[in-house]
C-alpha cells in the first residue's frame, strides 16, 4: 500500500469531518468517555517529533508509559503526539545496581543468574529552544507523578 501525502491524508480528513456533519448520529472514531487521547501521532525519529509539536503550537508535555514521550497540544485535547525516548531524547546511565542470583520456587533447579543492570535516566533537552529555561516549581505531588509542563509547541522541543 502506498503512503498517504499529508495533502491526501488532508483531503480524506476534510471528507471524515463532512460525513460527521452529515450524520449526527454514527459513531465517533473513537470512545472518548474515558478522557484519554483518541488519536494518536507516533514520530519516529527528533527531527519529525521537533517539527510536529512545532506545527500545533501551545501544549502540554508528558512522560508517557514506559519509555515514551509524548505532546498534547492546547486546541486539540483528545490528539496525542507521541515518540519513544531514546528516539529523541538523551539516554544516560546514571548507576548500575547488583541484582543477586535467585533460584526459581517450583521448579528443577532453574536459577536466574545474578546479573549488573543499568540505572538510565533520559535527558529531554528543548531540541528547539536557544536557551534552557528554568524548570518549573511542583504545585503538587500530581505534577511530580506526571512530571507534566506546559509548552509553546514551537519552543517545546
Amino acid at each position: 500500500m502506498q503512503e498517504l501525502t499529508n495533502s491526501q491524508l488532508a483531503a480524506q480528513l476534510r471528507a471524515l469531518a463532512d460525513i460527521y456533519e452529515a450524520h449526527p448520529e454514527i459513531a465517533q472514531l473513537y470512545d472518548f468517555t474515558d478522557g484519554a487521547p483518541g488519536v494518536f501521532i507516533f514520530c519516529h525519529d527528533k527531527e519529525t517529533f521537533a517539527a510536529t509539536v512545532k506545527a500545533f503550537g501551545a501544549g502540554t508535555k508528558k512522560n508517557g508509559v514506559e519509555n515514551s514521550v509524548n505532546f498534547i497540544p492546547d486546541a486539540f485535547p483528545k490528539l496525542l503526539i507521541t515518540s519513544w525516548k531514546d528516539k529523541v531524547c538523551e539516554r544516560v546511565v546514571v548507576g548500575t545496581r547488583e541484582i543477586p542470583e535467585r533460584v526459581v520456587p517450583a521448579t528443577e533447579g532453574y536459577t536466574v543468574p545474578a546479573r549488573t543492570e543499568e540505572i538510565v535516566e533520559y535527558r529531554c533537552t528543548p531540541f528547539l529552544k536557544t536557551e534552557e529555561e528554568p524548570r518549573k516549581e511542583r504545585e503538587s505531588f500530581k505534577d511530580l507523578i506526571l512530571d507534566e509542563e506546559l509548552y509553546d509547541g514551537a519552543a517545546f522541543v
